[in-house]
């Protein structure tokens, strides 16, 4: 690389992709390069659902950031850096959103919005516009998913006979707010659904609670 620089003056990056591009080496972005983990998740037959990505990301603040989001076309990644800051990965380009103070991604969608979670349990969302919270009777829950067409789902946090349970919603960006089935249809002792997931046709997902089980519902 020395002898490189010294011959052509030129700086020490292009240097190193002339003697690589020399010797037959290829350059790995280096999006790649700090790729540390590849998480992946199958269905029973074992074909891969969806897969989660852990990077370095040293442009954080250094030493690991978490991805814990990723887009339903995989084009955005979501997470949160080694300086509490949250971040989108679009294109292999890093976005600090300068959003911290114990917020958990929850969900991104193709275009880049994040629906987030602020402690102590306040669902909130991320555009290009900025943060902006999702207001609950209750004033406490917390956002899950996120579709393309802007559909938040999550639970709010609620008293009912002095007992506290998790009434799920589902919020529309620039629309409105609605409950969702607090008793699952198909199951009579289910109770406490809660979603997880949203698709673009709005079909929502997550689990219903039993006096003896947990199952799967939709």
């Amino acid at each position: 690389m020395r002898n490189e620089q010294e011959l052509s003056g030129a700086d020490f990056r292009t240097a190193k992709s002339r003697v690589f591009s020399i010797v037959g080496r290829p350059e790995i972005p280096w999006e790649q390069r700090e790729l540390e983990t590849i998480y992946q998740y199958h269905d029973e037959s074992g074909t891969v659902l969806y897969q989660v990505l852990r990077y370095q990301m040293t442009s954080l603040g250094g030493g690991t950031a978490c991805a814990h989001a990723v887009s339903p076309d995989g084009s955005v990644i979501a997470g949160v850096g080694i300086n509490g800051h949250l971040f989108k990965y679009v294109n292999s380009v890093l976005t600090d959103l300068q959003v911290d103070d114990h917020v958990a991604i929850m969900g991104v969608n193709d275009a880049g919005t994040v629906a987030t979670c602020r402690f102590p349990f306040l669902p909130m969302y991320v555009d290009g516009a900025g943060v902006h919270a999702i207001s609950l009777p209750s004033g406490s829950g917390c956002a899950h998913a996120i579709n393309n067409a802007g559909q938040i789902v999550g639970v709010e946090h609620v008293t009912v006979d002095g007992q506290s349970i998790q009434k799920p919603f589902r919020f529309t960006i620039g629309g409105a707010l609605e409950e969702l089935p607090l008793a699952a249809t198909n199951g009579p002792d289910w109770t406490a659904v809660v979603p997880m997931a949203i698709n673009a046709a709005g079909d929502v997902f997550g689990y219903a609670m039993g006096p003896k089980r947990s199952n799967c519902s939709n």
